[in-house]
């Protein structure tokens, strides 16, 4: 059940980036237009890496993909 309100909790929070793992709620984001990090699982390789979605294999992957997100969001603002 709380998976179905991720994406209005995530707004209300006004977050910038969510990571998942999970594909059906990835898909909610991708359609909110609210950045994901997707955690690369065999269960969601359904889920391409597109428009703000980025797949990683761990943390450190997490960590670089975060830095670049902020850059061009930081790009855009300019």
């Amino acid at each position: 059940a709380f998976r179905k309100h991720k994406v209005e909790l995530a707004k209300v929070l006004k977050l910038d980036i969510m990571i998942e793992d999970n594909p059906e709620t990835a898909a909610q984001f991708a359609k909110a237009g609210i950045p994901l990090i997707l955690f690369d699982y065999p269960y969601n390789r359904e889920i391409t890496e597109m428009g703000d979605i980025f797949r990683v294999r761990n943390w450190e992957e997490c960590y670089r993909k975060i830095n670049i997100i902020k850059k061009l969001k930081c790009m855009h603002q300019s």
